[in-house]
């Protein structure tokens, strides 16, 4: 078994919070049923909370202000069973994905970690460590990885949540499990399923290889299964307190040990991982030493953001060796123990798990059921960066670019005032952007001195970029806004009219009837602004997901003049959007 202590240690990072996992299981062995103690690597410093004695005063639980999430924030969302979370239906009735993730310095960054729901994470062989990830909303992840290969514990994991087990081949002794009738998976090494991965050029084999979203589901579906639920897994596999009542531990009084810093050095020696709890935002962040690297907080490339967790479980148990090393980790049994930790708090559990399919469930030391705390999946979290751009390209340039340099930007809205090209939209009515058209950018032929200044005689000219995640220089005549952000815009409730639109954007003032004309003719526009297409332009380089917002100041097409103030009203639909968007997770490369 492993023995934990810890210390008290407040962690303050300037850092925001993208996304968060809802739970880390970590698995902690002994040899055999052998009594011996696996020990961490400690500071001298720290307290042993093992022997604080019920006289002892601890720190109050902490109290964390987090939203009402006793109704969905939307139509058509449900409770995660993964995370309790709201998430769309559709979401919800799609089976995960268990992802086999190497975790030693040569597999260092791993790619989309932060989107998972849920993080198991044991020994193999040479005291090295493997994550199995498990995704619930997984079809738009476009970089999964790196992925290697399975051991047969992580499959016991995968089959409690009915999972695709995603992996690149493994040791002989795991393919009886495989030819099993109900075991689904998705195997690199196999011919038939090669569709679902790519390999990069920035590492070696076997550490270059990944998985995305959409061809996973491509060779799940032509393989024959079904993305639906099978019946096989327990439904409710896990009991949740609610956001606004937050399970605090406080119910335990001193058998709750204070577990703001948790080191699992002792279990995992090359890893050398510890959890360092941030009273802010109530989120255990994950550090790791990896023999051969450096110390530090555990990223994701994806993100550029530390993993951070709101649960996590500890599940002593005991393995065998199987030879050349590989090990074996006992999943089935009614009598092993571990630990809960979550708000800074932990308490002694014992755990059981009695079929294949079946869920591992935790109980305190009264025989009751564990609860859980509600998965932040960054939504509570993430940060809201408003920057005042003022007039102009240059401007809205400068700003976007500096938010770039100082933040890890998921997404970026540019929201204000417009002028009307569409009679359909009046003044104080909201155009969501369909994409954003560089109106100032033409070309003219050539035509000779004397012969007169044709306003009409144009073409759109293309705009040469350097897109970031190609690699290489592009031309485009427009820059794209983000659809899955538009459709979340399309669906706040609001009392002003919203419609979707093409953004005409350039340094101009266009006062001109016939000019207004020419250029809807063109662009196909719905409303002009002075700045969309600059900050649409660097994002569409550096594959950030953009939106425009435009509300209608003025429209002479409308014969209705210039109103600032209706500037307040797209201030407060941005807020409800921004709210909306809780209930959205969003993945960047």
């Amino acid at each position: 078994m492993c023995k934990y202590k810890f210390r008290r240690q407040f962690l303050q990072t300037a850092v925001p919070l993208l996304l968060t996992v809802s739970m880390m299981l970590t698995g902690c062995g002994q040899t055999g049923n052998s009594d011996s103690l696996v020990r961490p690597i400690l500071p001298d410093n720290s307290p042993d909370s093992s022997t604080v004695s019920s006289g002892e005063k601890l720190p109050d639980p902490v109290t964390i202000v987090v939203e009402d999430d006793s109704t969905p924030p939307a139509e058509g969302m449900v409770r995660s069973r993964l995370t309790n979370e709201w998430v769309d239906a559709d979401v919800a009735a799609t089976r995960p994905i268990a992802v086999m993730i190497p975790n030693e310095a040569s597999a260092i960054p791993q790619y989309s970690l932060s989107d998972a729901s849920i993080i198991y994470e044991a020994n193999v062989e040479n005291r090295m460590t493997r994550m199995m990830a498990i995704y619930e909303d997984w079809q738009n992840l476009d970089k999964i990885g790196n992925i290697r290969s399975l051991r047969d514990y992580y499959a016991y994991w995968a089959f409690e949540w009915d999972a695709f087990i995603v992996h690149f081949g493994g040791p002989f002794f795991i393919n009886e499990l495989l030819a099993q009738p109900d075991t689904q998976d998705v195997d690199g090494t196999s011919g038939s399923d090669e569709a679902a991965f790519f390999r990069t050029t920035d590492r070696n084999k076997p550490h270059n290889a990944y998985a995305s979203g959409e061809g996973l589901q491509k060779v799940i579906e032509k393989k024959g299964y079904s993305l639906g639920y099978r019946g096989l897994s327990d439904e409710n596999h896990f009991r949740f307190a609610t956001k606004a009542e937050p399970n605090t531990l406080g119910q335990y009084g001193a058998k709750a040990k204070d577990a703001t810093y948790i080191d699992m050095s002792g279990c995992y020696p090359l890893t050398r991982c510890y959890f360092e709890f941030n009273e802010d935002d109530g989120l255990y962040y994950r550090s790791q030493h990896l023999s051969g690297s450096t110390d530090g907080p555990h990223i994701d490339a994806a993100t550029g953001e530390q993993l951070t967790f709101k649960n996590i479980l500890v599940q002593n148990t005991f393995h065998e060796e199987l030879g050349e090393g590989y090990l074996a980790f006992q999943c089935h049994d009614t009598t092993r123990d571990g630990w809960f930790f979550t708000n800074g708090r932990g308490i002694h559990v014992n755990w059981e798990k009695t079929s294949d399919y079946s869920a591992t469930r935790y109980y305190d030391d009264n025989g009751d059921e564990i609860i859980l705390n509600t998965g932040f999946l960054g939504k509570h979290a993430e940060p809201v960066v408003i920057s005042r751009t003022y007039q102009g390209m240059v401007n809205a340039a400068a700003a976007t670019a500096i938010a770039m340099t100082q933040f890890c930007l998921w997404a970026v809205i540019n929201l204000g005032i417009g002028g009307g090209h569409d009679a359909r939209f009046h003044r104080g009515d909201i155009v969501v952007g369909e994409r954003v058209v560089p109106m100032g950018a033409m070309i003219r032929k050539y035509a000779p001195e004397g012969a007169g200044i044709d306003e009409c005689d144009f073409e759109p000219l293309p705009i040469e970029i350097f897109d970031k995640t190609l690699g290489q220089t592009r031309k485009v005549l427009d820059f794209p806004c983000d659809e899955r952000l538009g459709d979340a815009a399309m669906k706040v409730q609001t009392d002003v009219y919203v419609g979707r639109g093409v953004i005409g954007s350039a340094d101009e003032w266009n006062n001109q009837l016939d000019r207004i004309a020419l250029l809807r003719e063109r662009y196909k526009t719905a409303v002009e602004d002075m700045e969309s297409a600059a900050p649409a332009e660097l994002c569409l380089a550096y594959g950030i997901p953009f939106l425009g917002i435009r509300i209608i100041s003025n429209s002479i097409v409308t014969g209705e003049s210039f109103e600032e103030a209706v500037g307040v009203d797209v201030q407060k639909f941005a807020v409800s959007f921004v709210e909306r968007l809780h209930g959205m997770r969003e993945e960047q490369e």
